[in-house]
């Protein structure tokens, strides 16, 4: 399934429930995609900020925790045209959504501002997210910044403190940052050679396995073709791809989202949290089992032998 899209941009699709759900960044309305024919069907419309603002919500992520929807915008504070006043940390809240569509909003401004520090980000400087992922398994959030300022003064920018797109072209990173459930430890890696044209947009977890993941890199330069590329690596930040990344079919196409679709979230039996609804509980149980790794074996499944399909929303 792919949805495609033009003036609004379904930013990311994550299932929760039974339902695969795709989100605008313009409108902040969330969609339910029908995985037969990729109609979109709104669902909710979700506010900017602390959930009281009449502007509506730049949703960039979403991952599922246990049984909610985490959404997230980029994650960044909002500057004047200057680039050295704050009006706003609206896209420093994320919001937590359960099956019934109730909304809690969270600030996120520590939680942000741990990360930048993490990355070598000074106050002045930031990290944009749109690639962001919650292992149950592992208990770990998974980011990968799409673009990056140190804060430092450098030869484009005197300050260089906020998100400018005359220079947000040409700030890709390549940052992989694992944190725990409550943010007291974040370890950072690098996952490949700094890309300055290149940045991330997605990530996902390949189900069946311990650390394996799918990530969307793009590169959107004005007046020159959109790209897009994929990576699968490991959360020791190592390729598993030979070479590390494949280009994904499409001409001047940038791809924001990446799922899977139609498989058992296998992991989640084990948790008691329920299955997905393609597969039935007594043959995804089936499956688990001939996954189950060896006792003497230190990981908890063997990577999936099923055939597993991953698919990417294109804006």
């Amino acid at each position: 399934m792919e949805y495609s899209h033009s003036a609004s941009a379904c930013a990311h699709a994550r299932r929760a429930a039974p339902q695969l759900l795709g989100m605008c960044d313009r409108t902040g309305i969330l969609y339910k995609i029908d995985l037969t024919t990729g109609a979109a069907f709104p669902r909710w419309a979700i506010a900017d900020g602390d959930g009281d603002e009449a502007k509506p919500f730049k949703g960039e992520w979403a991952t599922v925790k246990g049984d909610k929807l985490w959404v997230g915008s980029p994650g960044v504070k909002w500057f004047d045209a200057s680039g050295t006043t704050v009006l706003h940390r609206n896209p420093e809240w994320v919001k937590h959504m359960d099956s019934r569509g109730h909304i809690v909003n969270h600030d996120w401004g520590l939680v942000y501002a741990a990360l930048r520090r993490s990355a070598g980000a000074t106050s002045k400087g930031f990290l944009w997210h749109e690639a962001v992922h919650w292992d149950e398994l592992n208990q770990l959030w998974v980011f990968l910044p799409r673009r990056w300022s140190e804060g430092r003064p450098d030869s484009r920018h005197v300050l260089d403190p906020a998100p400018n797109p005359r220079y947000d072209e040409t700030r890709g990173a390549n940052f992989l940052l694992l944190a725990s459930e409550d943010f007291s430890n974040i370890t950072m890696r690098r996952l490949g050679p700094l890309e300055p044209e290149w940045g991330f947009t997605s990530v996902r977890k390949v189900l069946g396995t311990t650390d394996t993941y799918v990530a969307l890199k793009v590169r959107e330069v004005k007046g020159e073709p959109m790209q897009s590329k994929l990576a699968v690596f490991d959360l020791q930040g190592r390729f598993l791809l030979d070479p590390p990344f494949a280009s994904v079919p499409g001409a001047n196409v940038k791809f924001e989202g990446v799922e899977f679709i139609g498989i058992p979230s296998m992991h989640r039996y084990i948790r008691g949290q329920g299955s997905d609804p393609s597969v039935s509980m007594a043959e995804c149980k089936r499956r688990l089992k001939e996954h189950m790794a060896d006792e003497a074996s230190t990981s908890l499944l063997r990577p999936a032998r099923v055939e597993m399909s991953a698919h990417v929303i294109a804006e």
